[in-house]
Parts: structure tokens; C-alpha cells; sequence
């Protein structure tokens, strides 16, 4: 919301300008600024609807090996084997469209898929 009010009708007359052509000018600042605010929110929700459906066992995965885990260590921590462990994480990285485990992480951060 934008409120803009003057005290005194006289203070609003600002270099030379009528106080319609101040309004008109602030009416497309505002419309301007109301684009801007919504095309960001556009933006944000395409990125949020274009996010992968990882599994709760991928997420798990990206955690540990954001800790720096290996997938031996990850297959330990979660009680699954070793296999197991690189084929929930051959899947996150492929579905993060990531080249490899690193990878993987960072995207997953960015995107806030993990914390």
C-alpha cells in the first residue's frame, strides 16, 4: 500500500509542476513498483513449482553429504547399505539435473530442498 498526503496543497507544488502532474507522476510509480513486487513473487513461485520431488531417503542423503559424510558413512548413519545409499543419491543428483554428489548439495541448498 502507498499512501501519499500533503498538509498544505502549496508544499505539494514541487519544481515548477502542477499537482496533476505530480499525481500522475506518482500514480506510475507506484503502478511501476506494483509490476516489479509482483513480477518477483511470479518469479519465486516458478522456481517453487519447478522444484524436483525428492524423496524423503534423497533428502536425507543430500544432509549427510552436505555434512561431508561419504556414502559408506550415509549407509551407516541411515542403516541401509552402501548401495543403497549411492542409488538414493545417483537419484537426487540426476533429478537436481546436478553433474555430480557436490553438486547435488550446492543445488539442493540453493533451492532450499535442504538446510
Amino acid at each position: 500500500m502507498l499512501s501519499v498526503g500533503f498538509s498544505n496543497p502549496e508544499h505539494a507544488n514541487v519544481r515548477g509542476s502542477s499537482p496533476v502532474e505530480q499525481m500522475g507522476a506518482l500514480y506510475l510509480s507506484a503502478t511501476a513498483m506494483f509490476n516489479r513486487v509482483t513480477e518477483d513473487e511470479k518469479r519465486k513461485l516458478r522456481l517453487l513449482s519447478d522444484q524436483p520431488r525428492l524423496t524423503p531417503r534423497e533428502v536425507e542423503c543430500l544432509q549427510w553429504a552436505r555434512e561431508g559424510k561419504t556414502s559408506w558413512e550415509i549407509a551407516k548413519i541411515l542403516g541401509i547399505s552402501q548401495a543403497t545409499s549411492i542409488f538414493h543419491m545417483r537419484n537426487a543428483v540426476a533429478k537436481l539435473d546436478a553433474s555430480n554428489k557436490t553438486h547435488a548439495v550446492m543445488v539442493a541448498v540453493e533451492r532450499g530442498l535442504i538446510n
